[in-house]
């Protein structure tokens, strides 16, 4: 009591100082102003008086005002300790008993605390604490204050304090003596009852209760005594109860979990003592693997709390540490101010294991029907669905709970591809023939959403044990992909056929237009630039050239191949293959070529073809299309492309129909191998020109919608060098040094050619027509000592050695031989990196006097 007497004065006591501490200090700064203000209010009279006189001027005049005042202020004293001073602005002090020098850290903080913004101060002098008021006074440019020690200032407090403080000891002093009085009559009797409960309530019933009781504490004791007798009697009947079934009862503390009760079927259960059982937790007698720990436990506890009666199937432990399947069911009830959980568990491990082992055959014929490719649906006797695999629900479009039941007709709807008719129903068929069937070889399945697959099938009855025919099991697969990859195989066979074919028309061509090409050039060599047949043979000229793209594109075609680059203006590729591709049709084109056009390192026939499909394709597209128009725009680009393939400085050209364009689904493949929407297309048209691009390291897009036109867009790297070297430059008739060159070609003609070109160029030549002949010829020269100075080798040698292996073979006879590649194919990896397969330099076949000219100057 004392303690509680304490607990509750000491708050009030402590916010009474405060109280008085902050009246204190309000009221002592409101008497220290209003001193100071009475003691500065005669000063400013003087020199009200003064300025009315016309004399407020007068320094003499107003030091003697100041003289008089200071004089009156060091006499002043208000209490014991009050006194006023005078500092200046400028630190000098004027008046102060406190202080006599501006120095030190307790003048510092005085001088602080008078310059801030309140007018009160407090600061230590000496160890004294001192409190008072400040004003500015501007006549003298000097603070005036008045200051006391802080101790006289609360010196009621203090007094307030000691008194409240003596109040408070008399009080607890009674506080304590009656507390004794009531614990030695009152408390100490009701804690022996209490013992004596708790006696009872740990089982011991015949427990005494000691000590003197007054008044009603006596008859408490009496009526307790009675009660405790009452108890026991039921407790036997409660325990007899209890005890009796054979399933296992927990009684859990809702709160905590603790096991209040246990029965004796609990401990014949899982092996414990009634006593042992008291002691333990949920985990305890959990297998505490996952879902059967104590934090689920708590779940479900939270469950029976929340929602009501609760029941499941729990994995338990006993004594011996072996597990075992339990089921358990649990229900909240209040006992006292308690709330409690009863769970009544049951063994369930028998069943459990039967089930199981149910379970698992079962398990085991769905992992058996699931693993299974094939889709598998079965009938009952009257052809309805009983069953269907995860593939037959795929194909068939039907989840196995809305199919089951259904004819099988319904589910599995067959029909003839080529008639459209709909075909046998298949159980139906096994049902009344008894025998297993397989479908028609053109069988189509139309799924529940419409769509339609080729299946391969066979329907079998099934038997039971009685052999009774009670069903039909239908097993059938999806065969659209076969035949389709077996379509495509068939497809790509015949691009290759025609692959071959062109490949060897491109190489004779070739060679004929080399001939041509290298003829029309001698022919030239001879004529004045101007005149009429140079002219004339200079439009032959273009047309061999454009005839060579033709076969370039062929030899593409059939081979593929790594470009063969050079510096050309790209304006020129536009225009020559835009004005092939549309000449002679009513579709109108515009060019859009910016005049300073960078020049790219291209392949000219390769990149020419990427033009000739596009704008093929948008011909064809704009054929039913009036007002058809093309636009071919090309303009520089400095770091036009972000996240892409290229992302430094580019050309940039856009290809643009007015068209019906193109739908999305369509747009996301028109770059992929064999994919066409025409009826005879082969699909590899724009595969072609994407492989094309991406090989000379740019970049083709393609954008459109429907009714919107179609926009390809290609993104070419600038090329390093800005000179570019058109095809047709005027043929030179400079002779360098005579050389002494052979010449290995299995084409009479072009050999003779080349040796003619050379011969007219001023230089000394020899022809032999495989790589064998070729070094035995280089050999033989070296051994007389008048070795060739270069040599020109054809790739290919058809039945012989060609001039890759003939190269190689040179080289290790005269490492410092300089040989030049020809070949009509100029795609070939060979020509794309000659060097590095012992090349000085390359010739594209067909090749002008200017070509060949300029080939044999690259190695000397």
């Amino acid at each position: 009591m004392a303690l509680l007497i304490i607990v509750l004065s000491l708050p009030l006591l402590f916010s009474g100082v405060r109280i008085i501490n902050s009246i204190t200090s309000e009221f002592g700064q409101e008497i220290l102003k209003a001193e100071l203000e009475s003691l500065i209010e005669p000063i400013n009279l003087r020199y009200q008086t003064l300025a009315r006189v016309g004399l407020e001027d007068s320094q003499s005049h107003r030091q003697e005002i100041r003289e008089a005042a200071y004089s009156t202020l060091r006499l002043f004293r208000y209490k014991e300790t009050g006194t006023v001073f005078v500092v200046g602005y400028d630190r000098q002090i004027v008046l102060s008993s406190d202080f006599t020098e501006p120095t030190g850290t307790d003048f510092k903080t005085f001088f602080t605390s008078l310059t801030g913004v309140s007018p009160l101060i407090e600061y230590q002098v000496e160890g004294k604490e001192r409190i008072g008021v400040a004003h500015y006074y501007k006549p003298w440019q000097s603070y005036i204050g008045l200051a006391m020690d802080r101790k006289e200032l609360f010196a009621p407090r203090d007094l307030f304090l000691k008194i409240n403080l003596l109040v408070l000891l008399v009080v607890v002093g009674i506080a304590g003596l009656f507390a004794i009085i009531i614990h030695h009559y009152l408390i100490t009797p009701i804690l022996r009852l209490t013992h004596y409960a708790e006696q009872v309530g740990r089982g011991e019933p015949n427990a005494e209760i000691p000590g003197r009781y007054i008044l009603e504490l006596a008859t408490m004791k009496q009526d307790i005594r009675h009660m405790v007798a009452s108890l026991v009697s039921r407790e036997e009947k409660y325990r007899a109860v209890f005890d009796a079934p054979s399933d296992a009862f927990f009684v859990h503390d809702a709160a905590n979990g603790k096991i209040l009760e246990v029965n004796r079927a609990m401990s014949e259960m899982y092996g414990y003592s009634q006593e042992e059982a008291l002691g333990l937790d949920i985990g305890d007698l959990s297998s505490g693997e996952q879902g059967y720990t104590v934090a689920e436990a708590g779940r479900w506890v939270d469950r029976v709390l929340t929602i009501g009666p609760q029941r499941f199937e729990w994995q338990a432990r006993r004594k011996n540490g072996q597990l075992f399947w339990v089921d358990v069911a649990l229900r909240s009830f209040k006992f006292g101010d308690s709330l409690c959980v009863l769970a009544v568990v049951r063994d369930i491990e028998e069943q459990k294991k039967a089930a199981q082992e149910l379970a698992a055959e079962k398990e085991q014929l769905a992992i058996t029907l699931r693993s299974i490719g094939d889709g598998v649906i079965t009938t009952d006797g009257e052809g309805r669905v009983v069953l269907l695999n995860r593939v037959a629900e795929k194909l068939t479009g039907w989840k196995q709970e809305h199919a089951k039941g259904c004819p099988l007709s319904e589910i599995f709807h067959i029909v003839d591809s080529k008639s459209g008719a709909l075909c046998p129903n298949p159980a139906l068929e096994v049902l009344n023939k008894g025998r297993q069937m397989e479908l028609a070889k053109d069988t189509l399945l139309v799924a529940k959403d419409g769509s339609r697959r080729n299946v391969a099938d066979s329907a079998a009855p099934i038997y039971n044990p009685a052999s009774e025919m009670v069903g039909v099991v239908l097993v059938f697969r999806d065969i659209s992909e076969k035949q389709r990859m077996e379509q495509e195989i068939i497809k790509v066979k015949k691009l290759e056929s025609v692959g071959v074919l062109a490949g060897g028309i491109a190489h004779d061509f070739n060679n004929l237009l080399a001939a041509i090409l290298g003829n029309i050039n001698l022919v030239r060599l001879g004529l004045e630039e101007e005149s009429k047949p140079a002219l004339l043979l200079r439009e032959a000229e273009k047309a061999s050239l454009r005839a060579q793209h033709l076969t370039q594109q062929l030899l593409t075609f059939s081979k593929g191949g790594e470009p063969v680059r050079k510096t050309s203006d790209l304006r020129e590729i536009i225009r020559d293959n835009v004005e092939f591709v549309l000449r002679g049709s009513s579709i109108g084109y515009e060019l859009q070529l910016q005049e300073d056009l960078w020049p790219v390192d291209v392949d000219p026939g390769q990149v020419g073809q990427v033009i000739q499909n596009i704008i093929l394709n948008g011909r064809q597209a704009l054929e039913e299309t009036t007002d058809s128009q093309i636009v071919i725009e090309a303009h520089n680009c400095q770091n036009c492309v972000e996240n892409e393939v290229v992302t430094s400085s580019c050309v940039h050209v856009t290809i643009n129909d007015n068209g019906p364009g193109i739908s999305p689904a369509v747009l996301e493949k028109i770059f992929d191998p064999y994919f066409s929407t025409k009826q005879e297309g082969s699909g590899l048209g724009l595969a072609i020109c994407h492989s094309i691009i991406a090989k000379h390291g740019g970049v083709l897009t393609a954008q459109s919608g429907v009714g919107q036109g179609a926009t390809f867009t290609i993104k070419l790297p600038v090329a390093s060098e800005c000179e570019v070297k058109t095809p047709l430059d005027p043929i030179s008739k400079a002779i360098q040094r005579p050389l002494k060159i052979l010449i290995m070609d299995d084409e009479e003609m072009l050999r003779t050619l080349a040796a003619h070109i050379l011969i007219e160029l001023g230089h000394e030549a020899e022809v032999v027509k495989d790589g064998d002949e070729a070094l035995a010829v280089y050999s033989k020269a070296m051994e007389a000592g008048s070795p060739f100075d270069g040599v020109i080798m054809d790739l290919t040698i058809p039945g012989g050695m060609g001039g890759k292996e003939a190269v190689a073979k040179l080289l290790e006879l005269d490492p410092g031989a300089k040989v030049i590649v020809a070949s009509g194919y100029s795609n070939d990896p060979v020509m794309a990196n000659y060097k590095a397969h012992g090349f000085v330099a390359m010739l594209v076949k067909p090749f002008r006097v200017a070509d060949l000219e300029k080939a044999v100057g690259e190695c000397f």
